[in-house]
């Protein structure tokens, strides 16, 4: 269950300049109990596993659990459950986020 003060990362790369030990830290130091980080949009990876596995490692180290968050849209509503599944267990997370926005709306009755 996700609980508590957290962050929503959409760019790693945006976030102490990548670095997942400097994330880890500022992470721990600001009192998060969890990170969330974006693990795609539609059927799209960010193609970033090495850096997200290090962050694991890093948030793992001083207790902050990892979520990925996957922005879907729709079209492809069986890609984007697949793709956020081999996401989940790829990189181990704590718990998906589905964050269906616009792009959603009236597509399913």
């Amino acid at each position: 269950m996700l609980i508590g003060k957290g962050i929503w990362i959409t760019d790693m790369n945006q976030c102490e300049g990548g670095d997942p030990q400097a994330i880890a830290t500022a992470a721990f130091q600001a009192g998060f109990s969890h990170v969330c980080v974006k693990i795609g949009y539609a059927t799209q990876t960010r193609n970033d596993s090495g850096a997200k596995l290090a962050l694991k490692a890093q948030l793992d180290a001083v207790g902050i659990a990892l979520w990925g968050w996957h922005y879907i849209i729709g079209d492809d509503p069986d890609g984007e459950a697949q793709l956020g599944l081999q996401e989940t267990l790829n990189l181990n997370l704590a718990g998906y986020i589905l964050d269906a926005e616009d792009e959603y709306q009236g597509k399913f009755a």
